[in-house]
């Protein structure tokens, strides 16, 4: 397929396949008639998503209690470290 505006260059393509098949066959799945669910021919299973989080490297204790929980016990933690850090320095010190 070319267009008009783009001379000589290809702008696409279209694939057509055709079967024929015995007159029962065409009768129980008619075409031409609108969409038809696209699952049909071949059937696929159904795709399996999660809406959680998984990462390998993620422990499954991190996602139970969520990223805010974890959040807040780091944030706890670097100040209890600074707290200590400047008491211990401030005994050295003297």
């Amino acid at each position: 397929m070319s267009h008009e505006n783009f001379p000589g260059e290809t702008r696409g393509s279209v694939q057509v396949s055709m079967a024929i098949v015995p007159e029962a066959e065409a009768l129980n799945a008619p075409t031409g008639f609108g969409r038809q669910k696209p699952n049909t021919d071949p059937v696929l299973p159904p795709v399996r998503r999660s809406n959680r989080l998984e990462a390998p490297s993620v422990p499954r204790w991190v996602l139970a209690i969520g990223i805010g929980t974890i959040i807040t016990l780091v944030t706890v933690i670097v100040i209890l470290l600074v707290v200590v850090f400047v008491i211990v320095e401030g005994y050295g010190s003297s």
